[in-house]
């Protein structure tokens, strides 16, 4: 039997572990080396010249190293190689690390320390797959040459816009950064969002933690499950890491901003959100790069059940139980 040619024979897929700690590096290699070119180092600025001169399809970093922090890395790796998938792993709750890492790294998942080896296989094998299902990722502009680029007020690509505000000045501001404001519909509850949704075309949903007395955590997970493509940008007076990696597992929110939002921060938020809804849409793969994990707990249930009933997209047994 003649041997089968070397360019029939797939290419093993390279996943690069980054941490400080020698003995974890140990166990990460020795958990995934039988299915993948495994690479490991303790130095985050070596790890970025191993992304910058070969293939690497998924990264896992530590956040608490002494050279650089994780979301600094992951921050980095995203501009060099914008298609390997980020995962932070972290055994501290650091809200500014936390929030870097959804508005400056775009992380696909977080994982706490201790991990479970079967959760970790389960999460790098998805994360390899997503890569090589969108090894043609395009690449985003980064967000200072957009703010370099941006005049004063702007249309975020004449997007559609959802302002979900019970108190006034969310939408305010994003009015003020909209030239069309037409395209910028805003609603003080839920209920209106969901109807909203069903006739308009929303590219991008702008919302608090808190609306009308109602946690959005779950009809966040529901829209993004119900519209992949939508970008979701959640504020918060206070900023919550809990909430923020929740959010980021389960929703895979585009930013967490602090509230009251700046304009120029939200000017900036809505064109880059504007512009990741629109490579998503013209790209229907890389929707892949932004999957959610199964729905945990559920916070609100009446909410959830409504949200289910009325939205859930895929058969009535799939939806998960509140």
């Amino acid at each position: 039997m003649s041997a089968i040619p070397a360019y029939e024979i797939p290419e093993r897929a390279t996943v690069l572990f980054v941490d400080d700690e020698r003995y974890i590096l140990m166990s990460l290699s020795s958990l995934f080396r039988s299915s993948y070119r495994v690479l490991s180092t303790t130095d985050p600025n070596e790890a970025l010249e191993i992304v910058r001169r070969e293939k690497v399809d998924v990264i896992v970093s530590d956040q608490r190293m002494p050279q650089m922090l994780g979301a600094e890395l992951l921050r980095r790796v995203r501009r060099v190689s914008p298609g390997t998938m980020r995962i932070l792993l972290t055994g501290y709750s650091d809200m500014s690390s936390v929030i870097s890492s959804i508005n400056d790294g775009e992380v696909f998942r977080f994982i706490n320390k201790p991990w479970s080896n079967d959760e970790m296989r389960t999460l790098v094998a998805s994360a390899v797959q997503i890569a090589r299902n969108t090894v043609n990722v395009i690449p985003l502009e980064g967000e200072e040459e957009l703010a370099e680029a941006a005049p004063v007020k702007v249309s975020p690509i004449d997007a559609g816009v959802l302002v979900i505000d019970d108190e006034g000045d969310l939408a305010d501001v994003c009015r003020d950064v909209m030239e069309n404001s037409s395209r910028c519909f805003v609603v003080r509850d839920l209920d209106s969002a969901l109807r909203v949704l069903d006739r308009e075309n929303v590219d991008v949903v702008v919302s608090d933690v808190s609306v009308a007395g109602q946690d959005v955590s779950d009809f966040v997970k529901v829209l993004k499950a119900m519209h992949p493509a939508i970008s979701t940008i959640v504020t918060s007076r206070n900023l919550d890491s809990n909430v923020a990696i929740n959010l980021i597992n389960e929703g895979q929110i585009y930013r967490y901003l602090k509230r009251p939002v700046q304009k120029g921060m939200m000017r900036l938020s809505l064109m880059s959100a504007a512009r990741h809804v629109s490579n998503v849409r013209a790209v229907p793969e890389l929707q892949q790069r932004h999957v959610v994990e199964d729905i945990g707990q559920i916070r609100d249930q009446s909410l959830f059940r409504r949200l289910v009933t009325r939205y859930w997209p895929f058969r009535k047994g799939d939806a998960p139980d509140a």
